[in-house]
């Protein structure tokens, strides 16, 4: 059931990524919807921003149910606290969407909102993985050779692909195109180096994981396997990034095709944020196989031990 949750996860991202890109987020005014309105599926951007309403209500129902299922059938607290953490999620984002929706969309609303979404994705990655045959299984975490653990590194990874993704909310959600409408185009130019610059520092981030999982942990595909993929996505992250910076400068100047981007515009942001959050979530499945499948190496607990120890 775990696994369920993460393709619908990915689809309220695409679909709420898709909403932003369209411009649609307040096509809707109503914060909260109650009643089915089949004709709004069929209605220009409107459809955007309710089927996103749609797919994040059932994937919050699923997380229900599977939190439900957690605290009555797994033993490990663990797990019923990442389930109660994803469900907190959920309605938190929830409940940031209806204040953005009665407030205009303003960005101190928008970014969080946004930002919670990719944490929710990972989470439901993290829970996917307890649940797993590879997690549940009784082999012996295997011992590591350098002091510097590949549980840190993916720690550290995590950190810079978040951090990654506060940034590049703050350029889709914080109005940059009413900036560069104004001739201020250097904020823009500046939150673009910052994007810029974080992006070399998760590459940075991803090289100390890959190599170290090519190298010393090939024999364990819960950590190869995602490690492979992240530095595919990486290359097309790249290209993304640049095509959709490129046509957000573009579109951005003329206030008509700011409010109604052509559809490469929308097609690049979208593809640009969801790769991000595919990103992340396959970060934390690297960090917490870590943590199932090795074992670091123990710090000598004095300076005589550190001697006694070089010595054999």
């Amino acid at each position: 059931m775990a696994r369920a949750l993460i393709p619908l996860a990915l689809l309220v991202i695409l679909l709420g990524g898709k909403t932003k890109s369209l411009e649609a987020s307040l096509t809707i005014a109503e914060g909260f919807i109650l009643s089915w309105r089949p004709e709004w599926l069929w209605t220009a951007n409107i459809s955007a921003e309710y089927t996103h309403r749609i797919s994040a209500g059932f994937f919050g129902v699923m997380v229900l149910l599977f939190t439900l299922w957690a605290f009555v059938s797994e033993r490990r607290k663990y797990v019923k606290m990442i389930a109660a953490a994803t469900l907190f999620s959920v309605v938190s984002q929830a409940v940031l969407g209806v204040i953005a929706v009665n407030n205009l969309a303003p960005a101190k609303f928008t970014i969080p909102h946004a930002v919670l979404a990719q944490i929710v994705f990972a989470l439901t990655c993290c829970l996917a993985c307890f649940t797993s045959r590879t997690w549940t299984s009784d082999v012996q975490p295997a011992q590591e050779t350098h002091a510097k653990s590949l549980r840190r590194l993916g720690v550290w990874l995590l950190i810079a692909v978040f951090i990654q993704l506060l940034l590049g909310a703050a350029i889709r959600h914080d109005d940059k195109g009413a900036v560069l409408r104004d001739g201020r185009e250097h904020i823009f130019l500046w939150h673009l180096v910052a994007h810029i610059g974080g992006a070399f520092f998760v590459v940075y981030r991803v090289l100390l994981v890959a190599i170290r999982v090519f190298r010393e942990h090939r024999q364990h595909k819960a950590l190869l396997t995602p490690t492979k993929w992240i530095t595919y996505l990486l290359t097309l992250q790249f290209i993304l990034g640049i095509v959709a910076a490129i046509l957000k400068a573009a579109f951005s100047v003329d206030y008509d095709l700011a409010n109604a981007p052509p559809a490469s515009r929308v097609f690049f942001a979208t593809a640009h944020q969801v790769t991000g959050a595919v990103i992340f979530g396959l970060s934390a499945v690297v960090t917490v196989f870590a943590y199932r499948l090795l074992k670091p190496v123990a710090a000598p607990n004095s300076v005589l031990d550190a001697a006694l120890k070089a010595s054999t």
